[in-house]
């Protein structure tokens, strides 16, 4: 699934600091300078930087630029300040997707082909193989394409537009919601589940394990939001 631009900056600067390559408590490169490293437009990379201060990774400071914050926090720590801040933006998006999903598994149950089933489980190893190697960015990459896979294979052009739209958006949410510990290993029987009722063609009771999942995953962002 394609980066957005603004995801591009999140990761791209996120590692830096991991990595020590903007020391704590030192200004950032100038907004041109990063605009020009990364390739994006400044409207992109203030969208970034305002995630990355969310996470408490940096402090914006008016007139002076950004600057890395005097303690960077571990990439746990960083996400649950990232959900904790997005928490009411992220909640409408959640609702749409238990909106429309349910309908797409029921649908797609209706559809999938054996070749269509194939490549959904391998959807999930990729998503296992990220739990067990504790990358965040593959697992919240095979996600997102597990379920716009799912949406594809309703075959309804609405709904694919819209589960294309609320992927796109849901990009940097699932980074944040993967790397913080657990997350990943709680989500892996939920999708075998919906997987194993599409191939069966079994509809409804594909479209109530994807409403159990999402509905899973609003408990899941309330826990982390109010711990």
């Amino acid at each position: 699934m394609k980066q957005s631009r603004t995801d591009h900056v999140v990761n791209e600067l996120r590692e830096r600091l991991l990595a020590g390559v903007y020391p704590t408590g030192e200004k950032l490169p100038s907004e041109a300078e990063l605009c020009r490293e990364l390739g994006v437009s400044r409207s992109s990379l203030r969208e970034g930087l305002s995630s990355l201060e969310a996470a408490g990774m940096v402090e914006r400071r008016a007139g002076r630029g950004t600057f890395v914050a005097d303690r960077l926090p571990d990439s746990g720590d960083a996400a649950k300040n990232w959900l904790l801040h997005r928490e009411f933006e992220l909640k409408d998006l959640l609702e749409a997707r238990r909106a429309i999903e349910p309908v797409c598994a029921q649908l797609a149950a209706s559809k999938a082909t054996p070749q269509d089933v194939t490549y959904l489980m391998g959807l999930l190893y990729r998503f296992e193989i990220g739990v067990q190697q504790e990358d965040a960015r593959e697992m919240a990459s095979a996600d997102g394409e597990l379920h716009a896979r799912i949406a594809a294979l309703s075959q309804n052009r609405v709904l694919i537009t819209i589960a294309e739209m609320l992927n796109r958006q849901l990009m940097e949410y699932r980074l944040n919601l993967f790397s913080v510990k657990g997350n990943g290993v709680h989500a892996i029987q939920p999708h075998r589940e919906i997987v194993a009722r599409i191939a069966e063609g079994r509809g409804e009771e594909a479209s109530l394990e994807m409403l159990a999942h999402v509905n899973d995953i609003f408990k899941n962002l309330h826990d982390i939001t109010h711990s």
